[in-house]
């Protein structure tokens, strides 16, 4: 495939934003809350 379909744009869109949101939540949390957190994920 030379170019994704418009619907895949707008999954990897979509993926990418929900990502970006993660990645600054843990930003803000880079802390003993981020570390119990991940204890948590276990």
């Amino acid at each position: 495939m030379s170019f994704p379909s418009k619907k895949m744009l707008k999954v990897q869109d979509k993926e990418k934003k929900a990502a970006d949101h993660i990645r600054d939540r843990r930003k803000m949390r880079r802390s003993t809350a981020n570390i119990a957190d991940k204890k948590k994920r276990r």
